[in-house]
């Protein structure tokens, strides 16, 4: 599979566990779960910066 389908997987995945998680807890704090799609966008961007100055 392709890195843009695995991480578009992992936001509905994420989504639909947040959206339980405030349906049973009644708090927003499960909100920063949301965080952990966009840590993993963060770290595949990073990984082809360091590609590109390699020249791979």
């Amino acid at each position: 599979m392709k890195k843009t389908t695995m991480l578009a997987i992992a936001w509905i995945v994420t989504a639909i566990a947040v959206s339980i998680a405030i349906y049973v807890t009644k708090d927003s704090y499960p909100l920063f779960a949301m965080a952990i799609p966009a840590f993993a966008m963060n770290i595949d961007g990073e990984d082809k910066e360091k590609e590109e100055d390699r020249g791979v």
